[in-house]
């Protein structure tokens, strides 16, 4: 069932003008689901399980037997009195892939009773704001470097949602993006990366971006060290000269950047470089 009932808020559900032009047929089979939008949905699963079942005559011995049964687009409340009514309980749950990320409830309610989670609308809804969580988008490009060279930004999010039990449909009219899509040389996410991954969908299906990184310099000497950040070209431009025994510093940086300390004297030297990560305090001990 793709939706449970008819929504007044979704400008291109006309459900009056679809029952119209139903073939009479249809119409003798009962009244329009939309006439009752709190129950409608309710008969329609009874057909679907009668369906099921084989407890109907269809009148025609070469129909398909059903494989299996579920609903797309209803809510936590729904599924509940779905679940307590269902003489058959359904099989999957599709949903956009928003529900996923945002939806903690709803996915805890669908494991608790085997459902299983199906996503749509994945690539249109994570990648088409992705100009405005450009940070965001790199993030996900740092973790196919990771993981596999080639690795893009799509990959990364479809072996993230496989990995975690959650089939993808494909919606494509590029048979060149399907097939790069379709990418299976990617090795498993570590439980870091299956956490980052989800920290950049998050910000990219808001349009919203990651904060730079924080490095957080611990000192675990004697005496006070000198912190220094390191361009390019090799220069050192000062970050805090007096980072005292014992204490730290934190300064908001960037991926890949490097900062040397220093003693005192400048006896003692430590490199350090930032790992490829946004939205993170990266702890850095000088010992």
């Amino acid at each position: 069932l793709h939706w449970p009932y008819c929504r007044d808020d979704i400008p291109w559900m006309e459900c009056e003008k679809e029952e119209a032009n139903l073939p009479q047929y249809v119409k003798n089979a009962g009244p329009p689901p939309h006439l009752d939008k709190q129950n409608g949905w309710k008969e329609s699963w009874r057909a679907l399980e009668d369906i099921y079942t084989g407890h109907v005559n269809l009148g025609d011995d070469n129909l398909p037997i059903l494989e299996s049964i579920g609903v797309s687009n209803f809510d936590l409340a729904e599924m509940t009195e779905l679940v307590q009514l269902a003489r058959v309980p359904p099989s999957i749950y599709q949903g956009n892939v928003w529900s996923y990320v945002f939806d903690p409830a709803l996915m805890e309610f669908l494991t608790l009773h085997d459902i299983h989670f199906q996503a749509y609308n994945v690539m249109n809804a994570i990648f088409s704001r992705q100009d405005a969580s450009p940070r965001a988008l790199q993030a996900l490009e740092f973790v196919g470097q990771e993981l596999v060279a080639s690795a893009t930004p799509s990959q990364v999010v479809l072996k993230w949602l496989i990995q975690n039990n959650v089939s993808v449909i494909p919606r494509t009219a590029n048979l060149d993006h399907l097939k790069s899509n379709a990418h299976h040389n990617i090795p498993v996410l570590s439980s870091q990366h299956v956490e980052r991954v989800r920290t950049a969908v998050k910000a990219l299906l808001q349009g919203q971006d990651l904060d730079p990184p924080v490095a957080r310099f611990h000192n675990h000497h004697d005496e006070s060290i000198h912190v220094y950040w390191k361009s390019d070209s090799g220069e050192e431009h000062p970050v805090m000269l007096d980072v005292a025994p014992g204490s730290w510093h934190e300064q908001q940086t960037y991926p890949g950047h490097r900062f040397l300390a220093y003693n005192g004297d400048r006896t003692k030297r430590k490199e350090l470089q930032i790992p490829q990560v946004f939205a993170e305090t990266v702890e850095l001990h000088i010992e």
